[in-house]
């Protein structure tokens, strides 16, 4: 497979510039002494590129540069960009006493090396931020440094992320999640690669609070497996971030089975919840008055309310009304969803109106639900 690889550390010209612009002879001086930063231990006949081959996806993989300043004045590295988040650059030297020396992870400036010194640049590529599994995949870092001999260098790494199981979906969103419920999501999980005799085996770990189950399927003969998550109370209201870790028979080159990692997110809301959080009250259609709607829905399964009450909250409201409807009421009048209006037959003086509706349900265990209103006149 090959490569063409454009080395952006050859820009001799950028000092010829610098030489007629009014530099200084000093500046022009010490470009002229000097290469730059030059690499000491290339692989092959391109310098500044490593082929990691393909790697078993959920490893890292490591490659140091070794880079000599062979400026006569020290050179400052301003930032390190990876192409990629499933690339971390680091650079670090020692200096005369023999103390190691490192650059900053974030910020600038990043590091400066003295005349002479040689710095280590580790490269590490995380596969499981791979996005793309089983092709190829060239990363690459682009340093920038005040060197007028080589202000840019591109570093390039090889690899393709071999994955021997496709997960769909690769994270399992439950999205609103009924605090007192709970809720359950599941992901489906097969061979990605023709021929390969792996499986999923058991549950490593989980985040506490989900309950996992693994059921091995073969829908039209070929095997799947289907995880089926549930996140259970008790429950804290907010965002939930979870992870599965599940052991496979596949193992890498040192023997180690190599896991199957499944992000669980979500967000933990109150049972019965108004969508949009916010209304915004807008002129009607026939432009004589205000308008604005939302939809209040349990989430519980099988969970039914009643608005039994409406208030209005806020100062300047007397214009306003609120209008309540059951979607598919049962016999009862209750129902899953209800459709909430707030509305005034005319517009009103004011540019700004602001507010609550408090609706009080008929289920005692329920609180009420306020619902906040805005309208931003012309």
């Amino acid at each position: 497979m090959n490569y063409r690889i454009t080395p952006l550390h050859l820009l001799a010209p950028l000092a010829l510039i610098a030489a007629t612009s009014g530099c200084g002879h000093e500046t022009t001086q010490a470009a002229q002494e000097g290469s730059g930063l030059v690499i000491q231990n290339p692989t092959n006949e391109r310098d500044y590129f490593v082929d990691f081959g393909e790697v078993p996806n959920g490893t890292k993989v490591k490659h140091t540069y070794q880079l000599l300043n062979t400026d006569s004045v020290p050179v400052t590295i301003q930032d390190m960009t990876p192409a990629c988040s499933c690339t971390i650059p680091l650079i670090s030297y020692r200096d005369e006493s023999g103390e190691v020396v490192r650059g900053k992870r974030r910020g600038t400036p990043v590091i400066t090396l003295p005349p002479g010194v040689t710095a280590s640049l580790e490269v590490e590529i995380d596969t499981n931020h791979v996005k793309v599994k089983n092709v190829d995949k060239l990363s690459a870092v682009l340093v920038r440094c005040d060197s007028l001999n080589t202000p840019y260098l591109r570093f390039e790494m090889h690899l393709i992320a071999n994955e021997h199981f496709q997960v769909t979906p690769t994270t399992i969103n439950l999205g609103n999640i009924p605090v007192s419920s709970g809720k359950s999501g599941s992901s489906d999980i097969i061979t990605a690669l023709p021929g390969a005799q792996v499986g999923i085996e058991e549950l490593l770990e989980a985040t506490e609070g989900l309950d996992v189950t693994i059921a091995e399927l073969s829908p039209m003969g070929e095997t799947l497996w289907r995880v089926q998550v549930s996140l259970l109370p008790p429950l804290e209201l907010g965002p939930f971030k979870g992870e599965l870790r599940l052991q496979t028979s596949s193992f890498s080159e040192d023997g180690e089975g190599i896991p199957v990692l499944i992000p669980v997110t979500g967000q933990v809301v109150p049972d019965v919840v108004m969508f949009p959080t916010l209304l915004g009250l807008a002129a009607a259609e026939d432009g004589k008055g205000l308008t604005g709607q939302g939809t209040l829905t349990a989430l519980a399964p099988g969970h039914r309310i009643k608005i039994v009450d409406a208030l209005l909250q806020g100062k300047g409201l007397d214009a306003l009304i609120v209008r309540y409807e059951a979607l598919s009421p049962d016999a009862e009048g209750r129902s899953s969803r209800w459709n909430v209006v707030v509305e005034a037959p005319e517009l009103p003086e004011t540019s700004m109106l602001t507010g609550v509706v408090q609706l009080t349900l008929d289920d005692p265990n329920l609180d009420p639900v306020e619902v906040k209103f805005i309208y931003r006149g012309p």
